[in-house]
């Protein structure tokens, strides 16, 4: 077994899902905005 080569994937899987929680963070604050900005939709 390859200790490093685990090690990268699983920092990498990490890297993934903190970018993805991110991304969906401010995708959310985005349509909050706009909610905002449009009460009526």
């Amino acid at each position: 077994m390859d200790f490093t080569l685990l090690y990268f994937r699983t920092k990498r899987k990490r890297f993934e899902h903190i970018l993805s929680i991110g991304f969906f963070k401010g995708f959310y604050n985005t349509l909050e905005k706009l909610s905002f900005k449009f009460p009526n939709s």
